[in-house]
C-alpha cells in the first residue's frame, strides 16, 4: 500500500512540473525581458527599459486570467511609447490596464498621496528592483497574474 501511495505521488509530482513547464513556454523569454530591463533602467535607459517590462508582459499575459483588454491596451502603450519618453497616453493606458486588474484602483488620475517625510521614503529606483525581482520570482513558480501584476505596478512607478 505504501509503495502504491509513493508511486502515485511521485507520478503526480512529474505531471504536475511537466504541466507548468508546458503552461509557460515562452517564460525564458519573459525572463530574459525582465532581466534586460532591469540593465536598461540602471544604465537610465528609461525608454528601453519600459519597453522591455511591455514585452514582458505581453509575453506573459494570455497565461493570465486577466481579461484580453490588457494585452490590447498595453500593445497600444508600447506603440505609443514608440515616440518617446514620457508619453501621456502610454501612461493613461498603464493606468487603465492596472485598473482592470485592481478594481478599486483610481484609473483616470494619478492617486493622491499623504505627506510622507523625505527620510522614509524608499528609493524609486530599490521599489522598480523589487517588483521586477518580485515579478521573476513568481514566474519562476508559474503565477502569471502575480507576475503581470508586480511589471504593471513597476510600470506605474516609472511613468
Amino acid at each position: 500500500m505504501r509503495r502504491l501511495l509513493l508511486i502515485l505521488l511521485l507520478l503526480f509530482l512529474i505531471m504536475f512540473t511537466v504541466c507548468r513547464a508546458e503552461s509557460f513556454p515562452k517564460a525564458k523569454e519573459v525572463e530574459n525581458k525582465i532581466s534586460s530591463a532591469l540593465v536598461h533602467l540602471k544604465n537610465s535607459e528609461t525608454g528601453e527599459g519600459i519597453q522591455s517590462i511591455l514585452d514582458a508582459v505581453l509575453l506573459i499575459a494570455p497565461h493570465s486570467n486577466f481579461p484580453k483588454e490588457l494585452e490590447t491596451n498595453i500593445s497600444q502603450a508600447r506603440a505609443h511609447l514608440t515616440n518617446g519618453f514620457p508619453n501621456a497616453e502610454a501612461h493613461r493606458l498603464i493606468r487603465k490596464t492596472y485598473g482592470l486588474i485592481e478594481p478599486g484602483f483610481d484609473k483616470s488620475a494619478p492617486g493622491k498621496h499623504k505627506q510622507v517625510e523625505p527620510s522614509n521614503i524608499p528609493p524609486i529606483a530599490e521599489i522598480i528592483k523589487t517588483k521586477m525581482l518580485t515579478a521573476r520570482e513568481e514566474l519562476k513558480y508559474g503565477n502569471a497574474d502575480k507576475v503581470v501584476r508586480s511589471l504593471l505596478e513597476c510600470l506605474l512607478v516609472i511613468t
